[in-house]
């Protein structure tokens, strides 16, 4: 999966076509190997507009990736259920959100699990715009 830092301008480089961030977005969970830092607590009202926009994907793949953190990921897509009790695949898109001033920022799909599972924390204009960190 390609690596964005967080809160860079994707650039235009056509891998919108093939289901990364479109250009012009902010790249947020784009996460490398060495990329998590210390566990932090997302708050719930920012955890649940991030699964709202996975019921709604942006830029799907015919593939997936598996979480690059989990040393045994099995070779399938993540599983997650939301915090109505739903279910969700993760892997194989990216999700859309806007913070208060309109941006868009774009994050794969398997950043629910990494906010989850390790205790990754989206940007703050993210955290800013949707409730505030526990």
């Amino acid at each position: 999966m390609t690596v964005y830092e967080d809160g860079t301008e994707v650039p235009d480089d056509g891998y919108a076509e093939a289901g990364g961030p479109a250009a012009g977005s902010l790249a947020f969970g784009w996460l490398g190997p060495g990329d998590l830092g210390p566990p932090r607590q997302c708050p719930d009202s920012l955890l649940r507009v991030l699964e709202d926009a996975a019921r709604s994907p942006v830029g799907r793949t015919r593939g997936f990736h598996r979480c690059p953190f989990c040393p045994d990921a099995e070779f399938w897509p993540t599983h997650y259920r939301t915090t109505d009790g739903s279910e969700l695949w993760l892997g194989s898109a990216a999700i859309e959100v806007r913070d208060m001033s309109g941006r868009t920022w774009q994050a794969p799909n398997l950043v629910l699990h990494y906010v989850t599972a390790h205790g990754y924390l989206p940007p703050a204009p993210l955290v800013e715009t949707y409730g505030t960190v526990r």
